[in-house]
């Protein structure tokens, strides 16, 4: 049975997952003509309609849905989807983009990794891997490397991202999932970084762009920050 969790924020008792679900997806929509394609009346039923075909997706399970209305002006909802193999992930993602809250959005970006051992240390796996609850904010982005990253000998390479992991565990409440990229250049990642503060993200995202392996990633867009939310309050919150 397929199971999908959508529980409270920030509490650290609902919304943790298995370990060993090594896939994960980001799915960012935004709301198109609300008022005619979400009627206020209609959209709990939208909402459940939604989480019930999520639900039905065999091996995938949700780790959070996020209001981002506010922090970009493209995106008003991002899904955070995790599974242990790549179909599951894509079969879900198609079948959401069946049902009639769908219809009233517009993909705005999306994007697969997968946590690979050899593009990361064993010590830094990433958050949704290991099971850790889901926090109350996210902020998360590609890291796209520059030119001259793969001029480096790999053993800089594994230099300078270990000096990084090193900033980022001095932000213990931060946690961080780093995916390999699907789609993306080989090396190139996700990185997805939770808090129950936005700012702490926002101070360890300065200080790993300070960090001298800060100097080869080239884009970082887009930036998607949102609050972890049940989707029908983010429903609710819309036009």
């Amino acid at each position: 049975m397929a199971r999908v969790t959508e529980g409270r924020i920030g509490t650290g008792r609902r919304g943790a997952l298995p370990t060993g679900f090594a896939f994960t997806a980001f799915a960012a929509y935004r709301a198109v003509n609300t008022p005619a394609s979400l009627p206020v009346e209609a959209r709990p039923a939208i909402s459940a309609s939604a989480l019930r075909t999520l639900a039905s997706a065999p091996r995938v399970m949700l780790r959070g849905t996020y209001d981002t209305w506010g922090y970009r002006y493209d995106t008003h909802i991002l899904i955070w989807l995790v599974a242990p193999a790549p179909d599951p992930l894509q079969n879900a993602l198609a079948a959401f983009g069946r049902t009639p809250l769908a219809g009233a959005l517009e993909p705005s970006w999306t994007a697969i990794g997968v946590r690979h051992d050899r593009d990361w240390p064993a010590w830094d796996e990433p958050a949704y891997f290991t099971g850790q609850p889901a926090l109350r904010y996210l902020c998360v982005s590609p890291v796209v490397r520059k030119a001259a990253w793969y001029s480096l000998a790999l053993a800089d390479q594994r230099r300078l991202t270990t000096e990084s992991l090193q900033v980022a565990r001095r932000y213990p409440d931060v946690q961080r999932s780093r995916a390999t990229a699907v789609g993306l250049p080989e090396g190139d990642g996700l990185l997805a970084l939770e808090s129950d503060e936005l700012v702490r993200i926002m101070e360890l995202i300065r200080e790993l762009k300070l960090a001298p392996e800060g100097r080869y990633v080239g884009n970082e867009l887009p930036f998607i920050t949102g609050v972890r939310r049940p989707l029908a309050e983010i429903l609710d919150a819309l036009p």
